[in-house]
């Protein structure tokens, strides 16, 4: 995760990578993160997953 950190600093991180729910809350409030609400169309069910994986990788509502 340090490795993963330095490199969005340096804006150099991959696109897609491992995001704890230990590490995402601080990564969230540095704005390094891509909002997905774009991606979740009518086709994409979020009843797939569980309430309590969904709200950990909520920020700000």
């Amino acid at each position: 995760m340090d490795v993963i950190k330095t490199r969005l600093v340096g804006e150099a991180a991959p696109n897609v990578f491992y995001l704890d729910t230990l590490e995402a809350p601080f990564l969230m409030s540095q704005n390094v993160l891509e909002p997905l609400y774009a991606y979740i169309t009518p086709e994409f069910d979020l009843a797939d997953f569980e309430d309590t994986l969904l709200d950990s990788f909520k920020y700000q509502n």
